[in-house]
């Protein structure tokens, strides 16, 4: 995939989602027949709506099964069919006692007509017979068929009547990393029989999950086949073994994200640096193409804090389960339970630590936003200082002008006035009359004259903006001086009063 960050281009998950209308509860069909099924807590309808609904299945069941037997060992079972599951189903609920632990693995594929936009891996029968016998809970429904779900993980138990734990149940769907590629949900389910002893798991992916793959391989390892011949096998593993291995995969799994994240704001904080020092010239294209990255990365960071919070409430919850486990347990799996418990705790602190970081980057680049906001305002800032130095510059130009204007002027209109009475240019000679002199004495007054009415408006101008600001202060120091005891602010008000006489004085003398 390399360091290019892909866009999702089709249309959202959500969109393709189809109103699930509630069909007619049948109560001898699943879940209805489960012992621990209750219409105050699930809503059967609903699951029995979209378990019978034909396309949420494939035509034909593929899947692989792991189990663990009474000795320790693991013994693996690939690309199980219709009829191959439906035996496994029928001999695993005869024989409950010869196996110790059981993985059943399901993919599923993106596929339209759906509930929720995916089909998995089983017949449509074969389904709500595998659901039937292992008397799974009716909340994992929805999961197995591929719904986001975003809500807590489950947990249930059922005591028998002395209150003594006697089946749990835990569910979960852990967090999609990287927001960019579609993924296929991962939802896990576990339950432990504490008449039988058995640990059942369903694990429902997408085909080509990296994080299940490598999960697998994990479990092969713990529990080796029965060729091997290992001193250190467990011969009663932890039933949460399974749920921490994947959750901690799938945390893994954000590691490659998370980088590619670094990397990007690294890069991005590197190019606003070079800004600040003055290395780069501050190119408006270049600074909106920097700010829209760090938009970006903030929204992928805020992604995956969303994945790690979600992360840690589902480990968190799996802790809680795994300790009401343990001490309902026996004295002789306490060591085993405390390892696992330890790893579990550790996941959550790594996970808290995660999100710590992640809001690090996020004020690292809110800190890089507000340098290339600054940087933006202080080129605009001496962009108007140019332009205010232009416009001062203009204006000095144009006060040349006027003043020129006003040096021409009388003497222009003095002469179109008088037009060319006093000069003669008739047969080739030019003559002035006796009377030249009228000209004179009339444009050299005026001109005089003007300059003084434009200083005299000028100064007219300069003190009505003085008298203004100082009545403006004045009333402000007024509604002051009206607090009772106030000595030094009514002094104010009488300076401000004497001040606003003497300039309302000056202004009747220039008037």
């Amino acid at each position: 995939m390399g360091d290019e960050v892909i866009r999702p281009t089709k249309q959202r998950l959500a969109s393709e989602y189809q109103d699930v209308p509630r069909a007619i509860l049948d109560r001898d069909q699943y879940p209805c027949t489960l012992p621990a099924a209750s219409r105050s807590t699930h809503d059967l309808a609903y699951y029995q709506s979209i378990l019978n609904h034909e396309y949420n299945f494939a035509p034909r069941t593929v899947c692989d099964v792991f189990e663990v037997g009474l000795d320790g060992k693991g013994n693996g079972m690939t690309r199980l069919y219709d009829d191959e599951l439906q035996d496994y189903t029928k001999n695993s609920v005869d024989s409950n006692a010869a196996i110790r632990m059981r993985i059943i693995y399901l993919t599923s594929i993106r596929a339209k007509n759906t509930t929720f936009a995916s089909q998995v891996s089983i017949q449509k029968s074969h389904a709500q017979k595998l659901l039937q016998a292992f008397q799974v809970s009716a909340h994992f429904v929805s999961l197995l068929l591929g719904e986001p779900d975003y809500g807590a993980p489950g947990l249930h138990h059922s005591l028998d009547p002395r209150g003594k734990l006697q089946r749990q149940e835990y569910m979960c769907q852990h967090p999609r990393w990287d927001s960019h590629i579609k993924l296929q949900p991962c939802s896990v389910y576990m339950s432990v029989d504490k008449i039988t002893n058995v640990i059942t798991y369903i694990v429902m992916s997408g085909e080509d999950d990296h994080c299940i793959a490598i999960a697998k391989k994990r479990i092969e390892d713990a529990f080796p086949l029965p060729t091997v011949h290992q001193s250190d096998i467990s011969m009663a593993p932890d039933p949460f073994l399974i749920h921490h291995i994947i959750a901690h995969e799938s945390f893994l799994q954000s590691k490659q994200v998370i980088t590619k994240l670094r990397h990007r704001l690294y890069d991005a904080l590197d190019n606003v640096d070079a800004y600040g020092r003055g290395e780069k010239s501050l190119d408006r294209a270049a600074l909106r193409a920097l700010t829209n990255e760090l938009h970006l990365i903030s929204q992928d960071a805020d992604s995956l804090v969303s994945s790690t919070e979600m992360g840690t409430m589902v480990v968190e919850r799996m802790s809680v389960a795994h300790k009401i486990l343990k001490q309902e347990s026996d004295a002789s799996l306490q060591n085993a339970f405390s390892l696992v418990q330890d790893s579990l705790e550790q996941h959550v602190q790594t996970l808290h630590a995660r999100r710590r970081w992640l809001l690090s980057y996020k004020s690292r680049k809110d800190i890089a936003m507000n340098l290339v906001f600054n940087l933006v305002t202080q080129q605009d800032s001496e962009t108007n200082m140019s332009i205010a130095q232009a416009t001062k510059n203009d204006s000095a130009a144009m006060k040349t002008i006027a003043a020129l204007t006003m040096v021409f002027l009388p003497a222009t209109a003095v002469s179109s006035f008088f037009g060319m009475a006093f000069f003669n240019g008739q047969g080739g000679y030019l003559t002035v009359t006796s009377n030249w002199w009228i000209f004179l004495a009339t444009t050299i007054p005026m001109t005089l004259m003007l300059f003084l009415i434009w200083l005299k408006w000028t100064d007219f101008l300069n003190a009505l903006e003085m008298v203004g600001r100082s009545t403006h202060a004045g009333w402000k120091l007024v509604r002051l001086g009206s607090r009772p005891d106030d000595g030094s602010d009514r002094t104010r008000v009488d300076s401000t009063s004497s001040g606003l006489s003497s300039l309302e004085k000056d202004v009747s003398k220039i008037v």
